[in-house]
């Protein structure tokens, strides 16, 4: 999910494997860039609203026009899904995160990847850049959020604190502040200069799977598995608002650059724009296929670490003592023709992740 800076643009990445631009005012959907071979899982937007960044689980990231819905250029390289993607303010440089543990560095006129960034010693999951490009940083299910520098691509600091998998990290438009929301619940800030942890935000019952900041760095807003987003004052670390009205888990946020509008996405399928300062929903839309929609039935699936049980609906993830509950995303369901998959990502309390994919014919 991604706002322009002035708020008048919304961008969305989805299950059914498009990306959609929207007026957030309107809700009209203004666009539908069409390309990617498999979901797509985070997106960016250029500050003036033009270019579009999409990450994918077919491995690679586009580069879209978003007034024409034409892709600019696909940047291949990573060997994993990419599951976050950052666009510097200019629009010059473009920040990948990946399954294969790397950060990848791309001049995003010219496609090339400028650095590979490795450190992590699991899945990358979440990305942010600087506005000037000259910092980047990362959060992984390794349980830690890394500061690197752009042009050296050393890694300046490894942000520790966390006791579960890192979902998602902010940074602030001088660089000087992170933002992370991990598994444990937590939303933290960080000084990225000294690595210190200058707050932990609690308030959420479930995981924090996405968070944003404003471009000052004064107002945090988190997205969690508890259906809720939370608003916080990042100097204060006081919850400013709960916003409800989701009927599932979140699986994005982002705030405007003047902290007034959050836009969210959600396994319910929709997307909602609010009010930052009221927590009052101001529009609702829909982002997802006719396909996507597959009821679940009953299967079964195992690893020699996890199970998987789906009964009509509802769906259990356990460790393989049976007992034990895993943190779940998804279903993240593909079609194909008459075929489906369904494929879920799950994660034990170590941050171990296992994948589980299961084929089958609609309707059985």
């Amino acid at each position: 999910m991604a706002l322009s800076g002035d708020g008048s643009t919304v961008v969305s990445g989805s299950l059914d494997r498009t990306v959609k631009v929207w007026d957030a005012r309107t809700g009209a959907c203004r666009a539908t860039l069409q390309g990617h071979t498999d979901w797509v899982w985070s997106v960016a937007l250029s500050g003036d609203g033009s270019t579009v960044v999409s990450g994918s689980g077919d491995k690679t990231v586009k580069v879209w026009d978003a007034r024409t819905g034409a892709c600019r250029a696909t940047l291949q390289g990573h060997t994993g899904d990419v599951f976050s993607v950052a666009l510097s303010g200019d629009g010059s440089t473009i920040v990948s995160g990946s399954v294969d543990q790397t950060v990848k560095v791309w001049d995003a006129r010219a496609g090339a990847c400028r650095a590979t960034l490795q450190g992590h010693t699991s899945y990358v999951s979440s990305v942010a850049i600087s506005g000037d490009g000259s910092t980047t940083v990362s959060g992984s299910s390794d349980q830690t959020v890394k500061v690197w520098d752009v042009r050296t691509g050393a890694c300046r600091a490894t942000l520790q604190g966390h006791t579960f998998a890192v979902w998602s990290v902010a940074l602030s438009g001088d660089g000087s502040t992170v933002v992370s929301g991990s598994g444990d619940k937590t939303v933290k800030v960080w000084d990225a200069r000294t690595g210190a942890c200058r707050a932990t935000l609690q308030g959420h019952t479930s995981y924090v799977i996405s968070v944003a900041l404003s471009g000052d760095g004064s107002t945090v807003v988190s997205g969690s598995g508890d259906n809720t987003a939370k608003v916080w004052d990042a100097r204060t670390g006081a919850c400013r608002a709960t916003l409800q009205g989701h009927t599932k888990g979140f699986r994005s946020v982002t705030l405007s650059g003047d902290g007034s509008t959050v836009v969210s996405e959600s396994y319910d399928e929709t997307v909602k724009v609010w009010d930052a300062r009221t927590g009052a929903c101001r529009a609702t839309y829909p982002h997802a296929s006719p396909e996507a929609r597959t009821a679940w039935q009953s299967v079964s699936a195992q690893t020699d670490a996890a199970r998987c049980d789906i009964v009509v609906g509802s769906l259990s993830i356990h460790d393989r003592d049976g007992a034990t509950p895993l943190i779940v995303f998804g279903p993240f369901v593909r079609a194909y023709g008459p075929l489906v998959d369904d494929k879920i990502l799950a994660f034990n309390a170590k941050g171990e992740a296992f994948w589980f994919q299961i084929r089958r014919r609609k309707g059985s």
